[in-house]
Order: C-alpha cells, then structure tokens, then sequence
C-alpha cells in the first residue's frame, strides 16, 4: 500500500513537471526512430527528457542533429514536439 501511495505521488510530479514544458521550445539531440512510431523521431533535450518528434517534420532530420523543438504535449514519461527549424548536425 505504501509503495503505491509512493508511486502515485511520484507519477504527479512527473505530469506537473512535464507540463511545465509545453509551449516552450526545447533543445533536442535526436538518437533515432521514435518506438511508439517508427515515422516519428525520437530525442532527449538538454535537462534528458524524452521528446517525440512528430512524424511530418521526421523527413528532413536524422539522428545525431541537434534541433530546436517546440513542445505541444506532455505525455506520461516523455513531452511531444513540433520541429522549429535552426537545425545542426553534430557529427560533421
């Protein structure tokens, strides 16, 4: 009972932290295909949080570029994004 009690207050933190984070434009390295999607990508912003890029923007990255994301929802473990261009690759 105590763990679940410890669990679900955990889990609360999580969702008001992520939310915290939509509207606002995130730097994101991306590491490869999202697994939800295999269209979509998938990153980790500066402070390591998941990000999931949506699959329209997917075409033009690849993984290894470092972009500029805007977030528009926050899900249970991870924030999802728009691509907001300024990208860079960070392998030449």
């Amino acid at each position: 009972r105590r763990l679940q009690l410890l669990q679900a207050r955990q889990e609360e933190i999580t969702a008001a932290e992520l939310s915290g984070w939509v509207g606002k434009e995130v730097e994101v390295l991306l590491d490869g295909p999202s697994s939800q999607n295999p269209k979509a990508l998938f990153g980790r912003s500066s402070q390591n949080i998941a990000v999931n890029l949506e699959e329209e923007e997917a075409e033009c990255l690849k993984p290894g570029m470092l972009v500029r994301a805007a977030v528009t929802a926050a899900a249970r473990f991870s924030l999802k994004a728009k691509y907001a261009g300024k990208a860079r690759s960070t392998v030449e």
